[in-house]
């Protein structure tokens, strides 16, 4: 909650993960159940590593998001937000990531 420049791992499965207010942050995290929600917040990084079924974006700028490859049943809810990413590794290991905006 209202943090600059940190990063975060969180280990093992949690029920909910949120970003309120914070700059220049990352979280990277395993299995979430419920959802992620990144809330006015700017230059963030949010990446799985497992499973996360509900990315939810409200009122932030410069947010990229990066999935695992094999996650493709995840939902991205954003509103009032500018430059949102999300980046999927390529479909083999000697191909480029994916880098995808979502429009406003």
């Amino acid at each position: 909650f209202k943090s600059t420049g940190v990063g975060v791992k969180v280990s093992g499965k949690c029920t909910n993960v949120t970003i309120d207010g914070c700059q220049k942050a990352g979280v990277v995290f395993d299995s979430v159940v419920s959802a992620v929600e990144v809330i006015t917040s700017k230059k963030v990084q949010v990446q799985a590593t497992g499973k996360g079924p509900n990315i939810s974006i409200d009122n932030s700028e410069g947010v990229s998001v990066y999935l695992p490859k094999d996650e493709k049943d995840v939902e991205i809810i954003n509103s009032k937000d500018v430059e949102v990413n999300v980046v999927i590794p390529g479909a083999n290991e000697d191909a480029e990531t994916l880098e995808h905006a979502i429009p406003q």
